[in-house]
């Protein structure tokens, strides 16, 4: 909930919590909250957020007893973040366009988020 997070926020400023622990005491459906973006963020914006906190939650690069549990939360907000995008994109470009065939990317273990190439 909100309030728990800026509690979690202000005891940031005394004791020092993990990228991990903040990102574990967000709702699991508030994407902009797990990705720390604004609700009209750009694509940009939530890529460079994502590979931020990526880095900063990796299980192979984090220490935190729950960092597996703390990527896999922020690789599901990712996903519908690009999901959404992905939609309204091939909306705007309507129906009977071949817009989204041109950016499809190869499959691979990150979402790409329609990465142009």
């Amino acid at each position: 909930s909100k309030p728990e997070r800026l509690s979690l926020l202000a005891m940031a400023a005394t004791a020092p919590l993990s990228s991990a622990d903040l990102l574990l005491a967000c709702d699991p459906d508030d994407d902009e909250s797990i990705l720390a973006v604004a609700s009209d963020a750009t694509l940009d914006a939530v890529r460079r957020a994502y590979r931020a906190l990526a880095l900063a939650v990796h299980p192979d690069r984090c220490g935190h007893t729950e960092a597996t549990r703390a990527f896999q939360l922020l690789q599901a907000a990712f996903q519908r973040r690009c999901d959404i995008a992905g939609a309204a994109r091939n909306s705007a470009a309507g129906p009977y366009s071949h817009a989204a065939d041109d950016d499809v990317d190869e499959p691979s273990a990150t979402p790409s988020c329609g990465r142009a190439k």
